[in-house]
């Protein structure tokens, strides 16, 4: 056998087990749904099947789970409705905007915000800085609303809006 194809054989191996290892990183797992702030979405006492960070790219209508300094126990989770890049706007009657259309609440209705989810994401207003998402549930939820962007590094598990069609 010449040098060259122990080469191949071995660059080969090495591609093999990378693919195997990536491919184990991102199996998906089974998350059970807590509480109705994504109803009728999703509802409480539903699975969902989710992927770890970095094995899908997050796009406006996944979920995202998250942890918070006031909810560390759990995973929160929200529909992602910003995205970086993304213009964010509120509007006098509290409907917040992403690039000049409504942001969606889970029940499919305009987001608008309480008064004082109007001035946590009026903090925000402009463009979406990298890395971060604007995430919502329905009004009054543990969202974007109450406690900002939410930063990629504390996402800890997205779901694919696609996977959620038909549940």
């Amino acid at each position: 056998m010449s040098l060259m194809h122990k080469r191949r054989c071995f660059l080969h191996n090495v591609l093999l087990l990378l693919a195997a290892s990536v491919s184990l990183a991102c199996t998906a797992e089974t998350v059970t749904v807590r509480g109705d702030s994504l109803a009728p979405l999703v509802n409480a006492g539903q699975e969902l099947s989710a992927l770890p960070p970095g094995c899908a790219t997050i796009e406006r209508g996944d979920l995202v789970a998250f942890k918070t300094s006031a909810h560390t126990q759990a995973s929160v989770i929200k529909r992602v409705e910003g995205l970086p890049g993304d213009k964010l706007a509120v509007k006098e009657n509290g409907t917040v905007d992403v690039n000049g259309a409504p942001a969606l609440a889970a029940d499919g209705k305009p987001y608008i915000a309480t008064a004082q989810g109007q001035r946590m994401i009026g903090l925000y207003a402009g463009t979406i800085p990298a890395n971060a998402y604007l995430v919502l549930g329905n009004p009054g939820a543990l969202d974007s609303s109450r406690i900002g962007l939410i930063p990629a590094t504390e996402i800890t598990f997205i779901v694919k809006a696609a996977s959620l069609r038909g549940k």
